[in-house]
């Protein structure tokens, strides 16, 4: 999702505003503690109590407004980091781009690592909490947040509802402070003085009736004064109860000028008051006067501003208002308002158009055509999709299709199959010719992939190679290279190759040059660099190369650099390791891509290690330790180079305990062969700590696994390491070893 700017805009406090004095004071009193919230209905005025607040302080501080309908955890947390890059200033927040590649933990965690770090006071303010989605995964996430940040990190909350988590913690602390409903309640003094402001002058009798009626609520209080500024009136048909501000909505509207009104109505439809959609659609108004318009529905406190081009109205007006709008002036609005739209390329806000017009088969084209951009810019489309009557879902089978599509993106994986295989049993109902039943059984079988469900991956893999013709060379490919990857993460080395090679020649024979360099990279890294085969494995990895800088490839490039970085450590060529960590490096700095960093961290670490400088990696290592849980395969790396920092430091017990966390994880991802050479590792250092006995059974063990799968490197490492052993205890070296060896 986008992120957007007016979110970081607090409402302007105007002239004729009441201070509330006593609220705020109270606020400034309770200012160090971790948690402030201001919690009671629509129309208390915890909004403009927390702009008066937010004023006051002259610390650090953000403010965050959370809109209705789309605000997701995800997306509260993209606009925290971003709008904290310019305020804090730290390293992690500098990129403009962090928020597309974190989960919802990793950027908790990445916040809490430089929330920590603040030593003086930041005031994170949150307005309308309540429209942000936690659901049932994101409350832990959540409360580590609040809980755990530093000290001087201060959490000011307004919303409707309780707290999402339990503050009983800082409760016991003296650490949270609450300010409920009562108290946001204008008092019989405070009322006089608003009125005075208002310039409204009225008996004490009349005063007290008007008083009763509110009770106090400052939103209908707000509608009563300005119903009466208007009619000079105090003395109508005032409604009797206070719950039906509809009412006095009416009469204020009622006696606006025809454009006024008109446009009143207009924004109250809007996704998003901006001055520049507002000029469009009056364009014959003129500038001037739709300035004016917004400055007299400001008088009027019917809308709020937030800068000289975004407005915004509470929702509360916002549905009362829109609702008085004739249903087929309102569809007329939103199709004139697609059409503005359309011209600025706006997908998400057509979107949103068309669902407000109703017509789900225009919403359904509509998606199908611009599914790529809504899926990757707009979270709503998942509600969206989760709303669509089943009848519709029956008509149009693609929509399951596609619903699947966006759970795999979020990494819901066993939904997504779900709806994979339901498109599958209802392949015949799909009339387009849009995918093919090949097509929803690969994307099965790749959910299995990510699963980590290799042999559920061959089974059903080989098993579809049996339908697809020989001249869908594309699933083909597709395929091969799902049961070669599968396969070498299986051990099966040989089968593997033959599989990837299989892809390897249809791309070459169908000049389908976007898969061909992951095809010869998977090819050098599962096969070639394990059976030994250096040269084959360095031209494939250095042709690869080639082929993502002539597509101008940046994540293909970073991928081969630093695949080529940890080949030529592999094969004791450090300078040469350091030069593709430098181009990798280059890559990160060009694209700020923050997936980069963890693998950044981990090589240049094992590089300094090899090259003997052990405070840089250590340096490293500690950078490392705030990315490496992203994967498995990055976490097993981790432990195993720390591990190797730890033994050439002089601790080989922490060595071993690190290498023990490497070799678990390890042990679930990589393959047999593969995680040899963390064995050997570990060999190493009890070689080193005279532990030999213990070092005994695991280099055979690596020497019988090696050589069955003609892992030359992995083979000729374990028998120097046997042969080393026989100058301190007695070790049979066959002359088959020692041939073997040479």
């Amino acid at each position: 999702m986008e992120i957007m700017n007016f979110i970081f805009k607090h409402p302007q406090i105007k002239e004729d505003y009441l201070f509330r004095d006593k609220i705020i004071n109270k606020l400034i009193k309770n200012k160090d503690k971790k948690l402030i919230l201001l919690k009671a209905p629509f129309g208390y005025g915890k909004t403009v109590a927390l702009s008066m607040f937010y004023k006051e302080i002259n610390d650090k501080k953000l403010w965050i407004n959370c809109p209705a309908h789309l605000f997701e955890f995800d997306d509260f947390l993209n606009h925290l980091i971003y709008g904290l890059k310019d305020i804090v200033g730290l390293q992690f927040l500098q990129s403009q781009n962090i928020y597309s590649y974190f989960n919802e933990e990793e950027k908790v965690v990445e916040l809490l690592n430089e929330l920590t770090k603040m030593e003086e006071s930041l005031y994170i303010f949150v307005d309308s909490f309540e429209n942000v989605d936690l659901n049932d995964n994101f409350g832990n996430l959540f409360n580590m947040l609040i809980n755990f940040s530093n000290k001087n990190v201060h959490f000011v909350f307004s919303s409707r509802e309780d707290f999402p988590i339990s503050i009983a913690k800082l409760e016991m602390s003296d650490n949270f402070c609450l300010v409920k409903e009562k108290e946001l309640r204008f008092s019989l003094e405070e009322f006089k003085d608003y009125l005075n402001q208002r310039k409204i002058e009225i008996d004490e009798e009349k005063l007290l009736e008007l008083y009763a009626l509110s009770d106090g609520w400052p939103g209908f209080i707000n509608i009563i004064t300005t119903y009466i500024t208007e009619n000079q009136d105090i003395n109508g048909n005032l409604i009797s109860s206070v719950t039906n501000i509809s009412e006095y909505l009416e009469a204020i509207i009622k006696n606006l000028s025809k454009d006024l009104k008109e446009f009143l109505f207009f924004i109250s439809l809007l996704n998003h008051i901006t001055l520049h959609v507002c000029t469009e659609y009056f364009s014959y108004m003129g500038e001037y006067k739709i300035h004016q318009c917004f400055e007299r529905l400001l008088d009027l406190n019917l809308i709020e501003k937030l800068d000289e081009e975004n407005y915004y109205m509470h929702e509360l007006f916002r549905q009362e208002i829109s609702k008085k709008v004739p249903e087929d002036i309102k569809k007329k609005i939103y199709y004139d308002l697609f059409e503005i739209y359309q011209k600025s390329e706006n997908c998400k806000e057509q979107f949103y158009c068309l669902i407000q017009i109703g017509d789900v088969e225009k919403i359904i084209d509509f998606f199908l055509k611009y599914s790529k951009t809504l899926v990757r810019d707009f979270s709503i489309v998942e509600k969206w999709l989760n709303s669509i009557p089943q009848s519709f879902f029956e008509k149009d089978y693609k929509l399951y299709f596609y619903r699947g599509v966006i759970k795999e993106k979020y990494s819901k994986f066993d939904e997504a199959l779900e709806d994979y295989i339901f498109v599958k049993e209802n392949m015949d109902k799909i009339n387009e010719n849009i995918f093919s039943l090949y097509e929803i059984e690969i994307q099965i079988i790749g959910i299995y992939w990510h699963k980590e469900e290799y042999e559920k991956v061959v089974e059903l893999g080989l098993e579809l190679l049996k339908k697809i013709p020989n001249e869908d060379y594309n699933d083909l490919i597709s395929l091969y290279n799902l049961l070669g990857s599968s396969l070498s993460y299986l051990s099966k080395i040989e089968e593997g190759e033959e599989y990837l090679n299989k892809a390897l020649y249809l791309c070459e024979k169908n000049r389908i040059n976007e898969m061909k360099p992951w095809i010869l990279n998977n090819l050098s890294y599962n096969i070639y660099t394990i059976k030994g085969e250096i040269k084959k494995a360095e031209d494939y990895y250095l042709n690869a190369l080639e082929m993502f800088k002539n597509m101008d490839d940046d994540y293909g490039k970073a991928l081969l650099y630093a695949n080529l970085a940890d080949f030529y450590l592999l094969v004791n060529k450090t300078s040469k390791s350091q030069e593709m960590m430098n181009y990798f490096k280059d890559i990160y700095i060009k694209t700020q891509n923050v997936a980069y960093l963890p693998i950044l961290y981990i090589l240049q670490a094992k590089i300094n290690i090899i090259k003997g400088s052990l405070k840089e990696a250590d340096n490293n290592l500690k950078s490392a330790e705030r990315f490496y849980a992203r994967s498995k395969f990055l976490t097993s790396n981790f432990f195993s180079v720390k591990a190797e920092y730890l033994f050439k430091v002089g601790k080989n017990e922490e060595a071993l305990m690190a290498l023990e966390k490497a070799l678990k994880i390890g042990n679930t991802f990589f393959n047999r062969y593969q995680i040899l050479d963390f064995k050997l590792q570990k060999v190493k250092i009890l070689i080193y700590g005279k532990q030999f006995e213990t070092a005994i059974p695991i280099i055979e063990d690596v020497i019988k696994t090696a050589a069955e799968g003609g892992a030359k490197l992995i083979l000729f490492e374990a028998l120097y390491y046997k042969m080393a052993l026989s100058y301190f205890i007695k070790v049979l070296t066959s002359k088959e070893d020692q041939r073997t060896f040479l």
